[in-house]
């Protein structure tokens, strides 16, 4: 994997833990 793998993970968990919170 390079890089961008990382980053898109990192990004994803960030964007699902907001709609966690969205959702309550």
């Amino acid at each position: 994997y390079d890089h961008s793998y990382f980053f898109i993970s990192s990004f994803m968990d960030d964007h699902l833990r907001w709609h966690a919170v969205r959702l309550g």
